[in-house]
């Protein structure tokens, strides 16, 4: 006897003397076709998920609240320090129409952009003093070693450097 089950693309053949097993034979075949099915079938969910990515959507506003707020579009944070706080990779932080007064520096994870509603209507200014250090910064891009591609982007969005925010 013959016994082939098909799970997408991988086929599994069993052959075997089926009259000629007892009982038990039978059952340890039965139950290794299964674990086999269980193992084929969590890989398969697992590529198919990790196609995708969880990516989201991180919110600013004028009106937002770094306290309460919680970064989604009815209940944005205020600042991009905060944001930068909670993103992870492949998160866009998403800046709404509005003038923006950064005090704190922001640290961009690797994988995590920047986006605006447009460069004519978001503005953000900083008003961060640096420390005098070599390294001191307003805006950080991470990446994952020295001199690689964050991947990463900002646009729609415009940048006012009149305050002296970073010393190199």
């Amino acid at each position: 006897m013959s016994v082939e089950i098909r799970a997408s693309h991988y086929i599994m053949r069993y052959r075997c003397n089926w009259e000629e097993m007892t009982d038990k034979q039978r059952m340890d075949n039965c139950n290794k076709l299964n674990n086999r099915m269980k193992y084929i079938f969590g890989v398969f969910s697992f590529l198919f998920l990790s196609h995708f990515t969880f990516a989201g959507t991180i919110y600013i506003s004028v009106s937002g609240n770094d306290v309460t707020g919680n970064g989604s579009i009815g209940n944005p944070y205020a600042t991009l320090s905060k944001a930068s706080t909670v993103a992870l990779s492949g998160d866009v932080i998403y800046f709404t129409s509005g003038t923006y007064n950064e005090t704190l520096k922001s640290s961009i994870p690797v994988g995590v952009s920047i986006d605006g509603a447009g460069r004519d209507i978001v503005t953000v200014y900083s008003t961060y003093a640096a420390s005098g250090g070599a390294y001191d910064y307003w805006i950080n891009l991470n990446s994952a070693t020295e001199n690689t591609n964050g991947n990463q982007f900002i646009r729609n969005v415009t940048f006012d450097g009149s305050n002296t925010t970073c010393f190199r």
